[in-house]
């Protein structure tokens, strides 16, 4: 988890730093990397952080390949009452995708941005449910799945009491801390004068 301050560039750092690099550097042989999901992008119970996992993961498979999984039964497997399926049903998808980019060694990475959304009171069962999956499915040890995630620090103490919260060696933290003024100096030094 990238923890730091409101406007610390958590999101920033995840976006346009790790993921970009994880592609970059390693696409298709060691990181498959899913595209960000959060509960700050739903905007109705139709699109749900479930949602967004299930099309993020069936976009990773080649578009050529007629066995994609269709992301609605995806996203219905994710939402099974019964988590320990729904993890398992997952752990499945993240095996097909592998075999079906000829990846078997690869570790998926899911990217959950804003984690903080998550542990509002008003965020609800999708909030609920999500905790809880994520929980089960990280505990499954298959070491072919990491997820990355971005909070905001004032969040952290109420999601570690949280009975859907993880902890070592299955929760980590990254502690971003504040933009250094000599490095944003240094940054606006190296920048190209333009005349106007």
């Amino acid at each position: 988890m990238i923890v730091g301050g409101s406007g610390s560039g958590k999101s920033s750092l995840l976006k346009a730093g790790v993921l970009p690099r994880l592609k970059h550097r390693t696409a298709d042989t060691e990181w498959l990397s899913c595209q960000r999901c959060g509960m700050a992008r739903h905007t109705s119970e139709q699109h749900t952080v479930f949602d967004q996992l299930a099309v993020n993961l069936v976009s990773l498979f080649l578009r050529d390949l007629k066995s994609a999984p269709d992301w609605k039964m995806i996203r219905d497997q994710l939402f099974n009452d019964d988590t320990k399926q729904a993890a398992k049903d997952l752990l499945e998808v993240l095996q097909d995708l592998t075999l079906a980019r000829n990846s078997p060694d690869a570790t998926t990475v899911i990217a959950v941005d804003q984690f903080e959304e998550f542990l509002s009171p008003s965020a609800g069962m999708v909030a609920r449910k999500f905790l809880k999956l994520l929980k089960e499915l990280l505990h499954c040890r298959n070491g072919r799945l990491l997820v990355i995630g971005t909070m905001r620090s004032d969040h952290l103490d109420i999601y570690e009491r949280s009975s859907d919260a993880l902890t070592p060696p299955f929760f980590r933290t990254w502690r971003l801390g504040p933009f250094p003024p000599s490095a944003l100096r240094k940054s606006f030094a190296s920048l190209p004068i333009v005349p106007m």
